[in-house]
């Protein structure tokens, strides 16, 4: 009896120990450095104009916010195991960007476990160096410290942009995912239900037009599902069918729905209901744009933490871009579509922020602003893209359809429907005079992205 009570005393702390610990897998998945700039605005190799890049090595320290030392041992490069630098070494070879696969990088190893002695999980925050190495040369490229996680976010996959202090430089890209194991805080206050079809996630296996409810509106959308319990849901789309639909609308037209929602179709759901879903307060969203040019596919652009304001911001644009500097993220003069407010040619609201509408060459000639050629609202933050534009079916299987280098020609034709897929300005102009045929910008749950879908530029 004596044996069995000592065996009971021995398995209540061990469970006391067990229960009293957590572990923290951290995966580390992508780093870019844009177009490659060290942190005093050099190229990271004299010979950039050559084609040669940077060769990054990386030191990361883990800050576990249930350890009160955590951030401090961090910032001065002490601390125990659960919080002190660790060298990845050199991770890039001629290369602004690495893409981490699963293994050893030096003293890092890939996904990185750690355990802590600490009460409950409390979030992390990691603070990254990265340098560039050439020969016995070593400069600094970037540092900061960002949170990723919170006491409650125990599973997740997130970017960071670090916007670095020259705003010429390009930001970069850090990109993680992690999973907790062991004891959490469990949040006392929840979000409040919102009843209703939220999005396409709500009737995930409907393809085709579904109409969502929220309490002060419903509307319609159209619904790309997965095999997975997961859909896009579709707020823009342009295609071969229906192309004659005018998006040469005013601002205030612009805030409903433009088009008929059809499959392959020309349609756009309205800014009001884009605000209503991405703002629901219940889910954060992510969005991927497909590029089409005929049956093939061009491009494929993926941005998290997407939101789109209401009236009061004239609908601003938020997002992390997960390629760099092209798409919502072009901009070689430092401006980008990403925080810039919804303009149309009779309601242009980005002077303060931006170009003046008189140098928004996708909208005017800036040698002669009384020359305008382009139509369609979108956020014009770097006056390079734009999907609302002139559709134009492709030439034989080309989209290249204007000729940059006459005046006349881009204004007989008109910038099309433009999406920048190049880091640097191609010509005389911010957009490069490629006007794709078959487009759309998805929605989906952070976290949750459909598998299993169809190719959108065949089906």
């Amino acid at each position: 009896m004596r044996q069995f009570l000592f065996g009971l005393v021995v398995i209540g702390s061990l469970l006391h120990i067990i229960l009293g610990n957590y572990s923290l897998s951290l995966l580390l998945q992508e780093y870019d450095v844009g177009m490659g700039y060290l942190n005093n605005g050099s190229h990271c190799n004299p010979f950039w104009f050559t084609g040669l890049k940077c060769n990054i090595q990386l030191k990361i320290c883990i800050s576990l916010f249930s350890d009160k030392s955590a951030v401090a041992n961090c910032q001065s490069e002490g601390g125990n195991p659960s919080n002190q630098w660790i060298d990845l070494g050199q991770v890039s070879n001629n290369s602004n960007s690495i893409q981490f696969g699963l293994g050893k990088y030096k003293d890092w190893i890939n996904p990185l476990f750690i355990t802590s002695n600490d009460d409950v999980f409390a979030g992390f925050s990691l603070s990254v160096e990265a340098y560039n190495i050439n020969g016995n040369d070593v400069q600094l490229i970037d540092s900061f410290t960002h949170q990723f996680a919170g006491p409650t976010d125990i599973s997740d996959s997130a970017p960071f942009t670090h916007i670095r202090n020259n705003s010429l430089l390009d930001p970069t890209l850090t990109k993680v995912s992690w999973i907790v194991s062991g004891p959490v805080l469990v949040t006392t206050t929840q979000k409040p239900k919102i009843n209703g079809i939220l999005d396409c996630n709500d009737s995930p296996i409907t393809e085709g037009k579904l109409t969502l409810n929220y309490t002060t509106s419903s509307f319609d959308v159209y619904c790309d599902p997965g095999n997975n319990n997961s859909s896009y849901t579709v707020i823009q789309a342009r295609g071969p069918t229906s192309s004659s639909t005018d998006f040469n609308k005013n601002y205030t037209e612009y805030e409903g729905l433009i088009g008929t929602i059809e499959k392959n179709g020309n349609f756009w759901i309205g800014l009001k209901n884009m605000n209503t879903i991405t703002s629901n307060g219940q889910y954060q969203y992510a969005m991927r744009i497909d590029l089409c040019c005929g049956n093939q596919s061009i491009k494929t652009m993926y941005y998290s933490n997407f939101v789109i304001g209401d009236t009061s911001t004239n609908y601003l644009l938020t997002a992390t871009p997960l390629d760099q500097g092209i798409g919502l993220g072009y901009g070689p003069s430092g401006i980008f579509d990403i925080n810039a407010t919804f303009s149309t040619p009779d309601a242009y609201t980005n002077d303060a922020n931006g170009f003046p509408i008189d140098f928004c060459d996708i909208l005017v000639d800036p040698k002669n602003s009384s020359i305008k050629w382009g139509t369609g609202g979108w956020w014009y933050g770097s006056c390079g893209n734009n999907l609302n534009g002139k559709y134009i079916p492709n030439n034989n299987g080309s989209c290249s359809t204007v000729d940059l280098t006459r005046e006349d020609s881009i204004k007989a034709s008109s910038p099309g429907i433009e999406m920048s897929t190049s880091q640097q300005q191609t010509g005389t102009y911010a957009f490069d005079g490629i006007s794709y045929d078959k487009v759309r910008m998805a929605l989906y749950r952070s976290g949750n992205p459909p598998t299993g879908t169809k190719d959108f530029c065949i089906s």
